[in-house]
């Protein structure tokens, strides 16, 4: 899909539209501590096509399916911006779950109907989007989600305002940056909480991440790679799935995998072992196609650099 979905093509959209301050440079959006802030909440028109909202837009829900969730924010999100986002209700059938992050585009200026089904992978190369799917155990019914983005351009979050996590990095905080939920897989709804704003101590040092985190490269998007947000393939026996669940705290398989499918094709048999990282998760078939595509293990998101082929006894 790309980025098909912007009204007008990105590039000449950030000419016509880079803003200026008084003395011809560019400002930094984020930092602008606006003290008549409008209230945050899902952008009313621009959505997936399986969202549905309340009256007050701070509740949005998928009404079937696993995908198409895809919403926004109403405004841009200030440096330290602390945004609460409550799951409220969750769908265990599903595999995957929430997916967040920002764009530089202003999701007025998108055509709904072409948004994509998942933010993984289709915005994957995108420019000017940034996503990344929260670790599984993370998305409970319940939880409250926190995010924010500091000076620095990282991505950050905690779950029930415990420990702050690193999520993403490399984010264009030069920009105006509307926030991106994909309610996704097991997420079923969410709730935006506290509308007014309020903003992180930007005194605290950002803090180290507990999980492999992307580095993005210079003004491209997603820190999702494209065999790692795989649609999830629904539980119709009542038991455990034969696809392993991607998480990126998942350690490296044992020789057990080789009777798992790979998590890629979601066909062929595990026959391989992705060097450094490890992880037994995909065929050699598979494997090759994301070496050559210099793609990282869509378990942990290191690099591949080598392919290993295992053989059974």
């Amino acid at each position: 899909m790309g980025i098909s979905c912007i009204k007008h093509n990105p590039r000449e959209y950030e000419q016509r539209n880079k803003p200026r301050s008084a003395n011809g440079k560019k400002p930094n959006h984020l930092q602008t501590q606006a003290p008549s802030l409008s209230p945050l909440f899902f952008h009313p028109y621009t959505k997936g096509s399986q969202i549905k909202m309340d009256s007050s837009h701070h509740c949005a829900g998928r009404k079937s399916g696993f995908c198409n969730g895809i919403t926004f924010t109403n405004r841009p999100v200030l440096i330290q911006e602390k945004v609460r986002l409550k799951i409220t209700k969750t769908e265990e059938s599903w595999q995957g779950g929430m997916r967040l992050g920002c764009t530089i585009f202003d999701p007025s200026l998108m055509h709904p109907d072409a948004l994509p089904k998942f933010v993984c992978p289709d915005l994957e190369e995108a420019h000017g989007f940034w996503v990344s799917a929260l670790p599984q155990q993370c998305i409970q019914e319940g939880s409250v989600i926190s995010f924010w983005v500091n000076s620095q351009g990282h991505f950050l979050y905690s779950v029930n305002e415990g420990r702050e996590y690193l999520l993403m990095k490399g984010l264009l905080v030069s920009w105006p940056l509307w926030v991106i939920i994909d309610v996704y897989g097991t997420t079923q709804e969410v709730q935006l909480l506290d509308p007014s704003m309020t903003c992180v101590s930007q005194n605290k040092s950002a803090p180290q991440p507990s999980l492999p985190v992307r580095v993005n490269k210079p003004q491209t998007s997603s820190s999702c790679t494209s065999t790692s947000c795989t649609p999830p393939p629904k539980d119709t026996s009542g038991s455990s799935s034969s696809v392993p669940k991607v998480s990126s705290t998942t350690p490296p398989q044992g020789p057990a995998s080789v009777d798992e499918e790979c998590i890629v094709c979601c066909s062929c048999r595990v026959d391989s072992v992705l060097y450094r990282c490890g992880h037994m998760c995909v065929c050699y078939s598979c494997g090759q196609k994301l070496l050559s595509k210099n793609s990282k293990c869509p378990i942990c998101r290191q690099p591949i650099k080598e392919i290993i082929k295992t053989y059974r006894s």
